[in-house]
């Protein structure tokens, strides 16, 4: 049986990483004092808003932003911080 690698580690879409979120949750429950644990359950969720956003919402009229006040994702990549 051949595997075949994956760029995104098998997390393809917001209900995977919904899923690895839980895990970690169960994770840093059980040892709340964890810091590492802490911090991937915050990041993860922090992740979990953009995907699902990007996933299910970016294309509706009402999530956008009507003055175009915002930068596009291209302008934002370019940017030197």
């Amino acid at each position: 049986m051949e595997i075949t690698p994956s760029l995104t580690f098998e997390i393809n879409n917001s209900k995977d990483l919904f899923n690895k979120l839980l895990e970690e949750y169960s994770d840093f429950d059980n040892q709340y004092l964890n810091p590492r644990f802490a911090i991937n359950c915050a990041i993860t969720s922090w992740h979990l808003t953009d995907w699902t956003y990007h996933e299910c919402y970016k294309r509706e009229d009402r999530f956008q932003d009507s003055e175009k006040s915002i930068i596009t994702e291209k302008q934002y990549l370019s940017l030197d911080f």
